[in-house]
């Protein structure tokens, strides 16, 4: 599903940017709403938030609201993890990852 800030859900891999932090990162899953036991600073629990690959840094857990989609590519250490390559405009997700996130295309 598609949240209001044009965030697709289903859709693994999609290059994003942190609207505070400025850093490019990549969706490797997400929940719902935040799940027990993430620290968040104030914001609304009652929103996507998404696992991702920040951009030379380690995992992060963000929310939608936080998330804006940008061109571009992110280096990471552990891309190979969840994906095959990437595209041109989004990273494609590997069996692993498909095999959570049924589907992912």
């Amino acid at each position: 599903s598609t949240g209001s800030s044009g965030i697709n859900a289903e859709y693994g891999g999609q290059v994003l940017l942190h609207k505070r932090y400025n850093y490019t990162c990549v969706v490797t899953g997400w929940d719902e709403r935040c799940s027990e036991g993430h620290e968040v600073d104030a914001l609304p629990r009652e929103q996507p938030f998404y696992h991702v690959l920040a951009d030379n840094e380690s995992p992060r857990y963000v929310a939608q609201e936080s998330l804006v989609p940008c061109r571009g590519e992110v280096v990471h250490a552990h891309l190979g993890k969840y994906f095959e390559l990437f595209d041109g405009e989004r990273f494609v997700p590997n069996t692993a990852l498909r095999s959570i996130y049924r589907y992912l295309k």
